[in-house]
């Protein structure tokens, strides 16, 4: 009778690597519970336990409830970033622009976009919150407006362009922040929100 191989020995990770994945867990369990328990409900304690790591670990990486989030909020900017890259883009100028603004509202209809609005309004009371978040809402509206150019290098140099980029993304934080709030039907608002805009862009 044969016997078995004997089993491979195990690579151990790196610490670079172990600290990405402590990382990684802490800031997808930032989502995950500002999605779920919004603002008030998240802490670096239910943080930590969510992502199955101790305290001492998440306060190692973000000592406080400030730093996880931007920690998260910049790792949603980075994962959208690096979606745009796959998208398989048209080739009419009418169909880009089209595409650039259904591709933005896709990503303000994703959950994490609840926890964004609600940190918008924090931030509004809260000045050391207001720093980080009105920082990276610039970055993300920067993005909006570099996707555009890309996606439409023939009006990008119009004067009223990043005018136009931002007033679409807006549009888009407002009908999903009252849809979360009010009335989820007023999401239906957006076929008509969305021919406006395509009827105010720059030519």
């Amino acid at each position: 009778m044969s016997s078995a191989p004997p089993e491979a020995p195990k690579t151990r990770r790196s610490q670079a690597e172990r600290r990405q994945t402590t990382q990684a867990q802490l800031i997808a369990a930032t989502i995950e519970s500002l999605v779920e328990d919004g603002w008030s409900g998240t802490t670096t304690r239910s943080v930590a336990q969510r992502a199955g790591v101790s305290q001492g670990a998440q306060q190692h990486y973000y000592p406080t409830k400030r730093a996880l989030v931007e920690a998260a909020l910049g790792s949603i900017l980075e994962e959208q970033a690096t979606l745009a890259t796959t998208w398989e883009l048209p080739t009419e100028e009418a169909e880009r622009i089209e595409f650039l603004l259904d591709r933005l509202w896709d990503v303000h209809c994703l959950p994490v976009n609840l926890a964004v609005q609600e940190l918008l309004t924090v931030a509004r009371t809260d000045p050391d919150a207001a720093e980080g978040i009105g920082r990276l809402h610039d970055e993300a509206e920067g993005a909006a407006i570099g996707l555009g150019k890309l996606l439409l290098p023939e009006i990008a140099d119009h004067p009223e362009f990043d005018n136009w980029v931002k007033v679409s993304v807006a549009t888009m934080r407002g009908i999903v922040g009252v849809a979360a709030v009010i009335d989820p039907k007023d999401s239906d608002v957006w076929p008509h929100a969305r021919a406006v805009l395509l009827r105010g862009r720059p030519r």
